[in-house]
């Protein structure tokens, strides 16, 4: 009885030993995923920016098309007021027509107005986001290339975190396999720790489950196995 019960002890120990692998993978996973979290949080911010500054360059374009068509109105009107002051009799047409170029005139106004407001407050928004709407143009360039950086970043973290998803399931499946064998009093040689110490060389050397029952072999003599009955 006392020497099963060392023996269970020794097995134990070492299979704690040899879980090590696992252990790492799966904190090297939680801080993986945590960091690729982060590029996407990051991204989201650039992308935001980049939707505020286009947003900025397109409420430009709008406010001056409205101060040009202002203008083109504006020089309408005073073409439309000297027919209207030349005429005798102005025709209904031409009062007509003065009308409605004087009430667009307003319209426009107002337009230009809620345009001007709007951009104003955009350009504060860009402001506190440390973004100078006078260099534009240069915060865009830096921009590009900070997203172009992150999105590589995400990338290389996603490859990684899938190497390491590969590695804990080969790291599961070997260290189950390990308990079982060690249950049956087989040993730990597994093909398995090949495949996953080319996924994680430097965890499988450093804590490798053949190592590990090396030690154990070392304490106990393992009965041979028995071959099983068909």
């Amino acid at each position: 009885m006392a020497a099963r019960d060392l023996r269970l002890q020794v097995v134990l120990a070492a299979l704690d030993k040899a879980s090590g692998p696992l252990k790492r993978i799966m904190q090297g996973s939680k801080g993986v995923s945590a960091a690729l979290r982060d590029s996407h949080q990051h991204l989201r911010q650039l992308n935001q920016q980049q939707r505020q500054m286009d947003g900025f360059r397109k409420m430009e374009a709008e406010l001056g098309d409205t101060g040009l068509k202002l203008q083109n109105t504006r020089r309408r009107v005073a073409e439309l007021q000297a027919q209207f002051n030349q005429a005798g009799t102005p025709t209904r047409k031409l009062t007509r027509e003065l009308k409605d170029q004087t009430r667009q005139i307003g319209f426009l106004l107002q337009t230009e107005n809620r345009q001007r407001a709007a951009l104003d407050a955009q350009r504060r928004s860009l402001s506190a986001a440390g973004i100078d709407t006078n260099r534009l143009g240069v915060h865009q360039r830096e921009l590009a290339r900070d997203m172009e950086a992150t999105n590589g970043r995400i990338n290389s973290q996603r490859a990684q975190l899938a190497k390491l998803n590969r590695a804990q399931e080969m790291a599961t499946k070997i260290h189950r396999a390990g308990m079982s064998a060690a249950a049956h009093g087989a040993g730990m040689a597994f093909a398995g720790q090949r495949a996953l110490r080319a996924e994680m060389l430097p965890l499988a050397q450093a804590m490798a489950f053949e190592s590990a029952m090396a030690d154990v072999r070392k304490v106990v003599d393992f009965p041979p196995r028995r071959p099983s009955r068909k």
